[in-house]
C-alpha cells in the first residue's frame, strides 16, 4: 500500500480512513436511495408537477 500511495501522492492514512468508513458510506447510500425513491414517487403521483405552481394560479 505504501508504494501505491507514494505513486498517487496520497498519504496512507487516507486509504485506511476510506477503508474504515466504508460501512458508514454504504449505510448512508442506502438511506439516500430510500429518500430518492420517495421523492420520485411523490413526483410521479403528482403527474410530474410536485413542487411546481399550477398554471391556474400563475
Amino acid at each position: 500500500m505504501k508504494r501505491l500511495c507514494d505513486i498517487l501522492g496520497r498519504p496512507r492514512s487516507s486509504f485506511y480512513y476510506w477503508r474504515r468508513t466504508s460501512a458508514a458510506r454504504a449505510a448512508r447510500q442506502t438511506v439516500e436511495a430510500g429518500i430518492a425513491a420517495r421523492i420520485r414517487k411523490a413526483h410521479q403521483d403528482s403527474d410530474g408537477t410536485y413542487g411546481a405552481m399550477p398554471e391556474s394560479v400563475a
